[in-house]
């Protein structure tokens, strides 16, 4: 009887276990998101590249037109298929890239624009003092919020902290104005006006975590207004008016003097006027300096007008800031909040000086982003 041992000896052929299938599965799934992390990182680079590109070329543009015209364009528009006329400009982009916005304030000095340029997800903007940098989504808090087109706008009227999270706000603007000086004391002997508080726009920011903000308070009568502060940016307050024989005091822009006196020295705007001499009203003061110009000198039955403000668009509308306080007997104070001949205070927020016998307005610091 012959044996079949072919069974007993026949080799056993295995196929793969389970735990061997899910560990080819699992090295596939790394391997694949490797190269899907790789492959977007360096998408993410080539458009963040070209961004750069295009925002430095539209830079340099920029800058030639504002050279050329003292002023940079106002609006930028390709919509005519030709070169537009001033005061526009068309800033070309690569494919893909285009310009989500544009904005320039020519009221400040040194001028200012901003300019962004999205591609997808990816958004990169660019400042007249910055390189191009990336746009992320943050979280911030503080002070006042407002809108006005693509910028989120925080102002602050009193003393805070601007906190950011999320990450880093970058190409923010500022507008930080110290407090205006108070008026010298009318009734001691003929009294100058307020100065106003130093008027200082800042573009180019980077801004995360807490930051402090100090606001200025106003001058009270014969005493110079508090500084204005964003972090270690710091705006000085004004002078106040001088009065009979008191000298009006230095600050930002200086206090008005009083009879036969010059007025203060501004270290950061203008001085303020001088009192008058003689005449049949026996001289009257001079009027505070403001961020923008002296203060009026005294006449011989006149007192001398308020410095001339400076205005800024920063909260998307154009507003004055930072103007001379009135002598007494004197003509209308500057625009910009500084006291007028009505005997008012300078206006709260504005950093303007004060009419004699009134305080001077406190400061304010407003920042302004691109909403992201």
């Amino acid at each position: 009887m012959i044996r079949n041992f072919s069974t007993k000896y026949q080799k056993k052929l295995n196929g793969f276990t389970i735990v061997e299938l899910l560990i080819v599965v699992v090295v596939i799934a790394i391997l694949a998101a490797i190269t899907i992390v790789s492959y977007n990182g360096i998408k993410d680079r080539a458009i963040g590249s070209s961004l750069g590109s295009d925002l430095n070329g539209a830079a340099n543009q920029l800058k030639i037109y504002q050279i050329d015209n003292n002023a940079y364009p106002t609006t930028n528009d390709c919509s005519g298929g030709t070169k537009p006329l001033p005061p526009a400009i068309c800033l070309q982009s690569s494919g893909g890239n285009s310009y989500l916005s544009y904005t320039a304030d020519n009221s400040t000095q040194p001028q200012t624009y901003s300019l962004v340029a999205i591609n997808g997800n990816s958004k990169y903007g660019i400042t007249n003092s910055s390189s191009p940098y990336l746009i992320l989504s943050t979280l911030a808090s503080g002070g006042v919020v407002t809108t006005s087109g693509q910028y989120t706008i925080r102002t602050f009227n009193s003393s805070g902290s601007l906190v950011v999270s999320g990450g880093t706000i970058s190409g923010a603007e500022a507008l930080v104005v110290g407090a205006g000086g108070g008026g010298g004391a009318a009734g001691v002997g003929y009294a100058g006006g307020g100065g106003a508080g130093q008027f200082q726009s800042i573009s180019g920011l980077s801004l995360s975590g807490s930051t402090a903000i100090t606001v200025g308070s106003g001058g009270s009568v014969g005493n110079s207004g508090s500084n204005s502060a964003l972090g270690s940016y710091s705006s000085i307050g004004g002078g106040a008016g001088g009065t009979g024989s008191i000298a009006a005091r230095s600050g930002a822009s200086g206090g008005g003097g009083s009879t036969a006196l010059t007025g203060g020295t501004g270290t950061a705007g203008y001085n303020g006027g001088t009192g008058g001499t003689g005449g049949m009203c026996g001289g009257q003061p001079g009027g505070g300096g403001g961020a923008g110009g002296t203060g009026g000198t005294g006449g011989t039955c006149i007192g001398g007008g308020g410095g001339a403000a400076m205005s800024s668009s920063i909260t998307g509308v154009q507003l004055w800031y930072a103007g001379g306080g009135a002598a007494e007997n004197g003509n209308s104070g500057a625009t910009g909040g500084g006291g007028g001949s009505n005997g008012n205070p300078g206006v709260t927020n504005t950093g303007g000086g004060g009419y004699p016998n009134t305080s001077g307005g406190s400061g304010v610091v407003i920042i302004r982003y691109l909403t992201t």
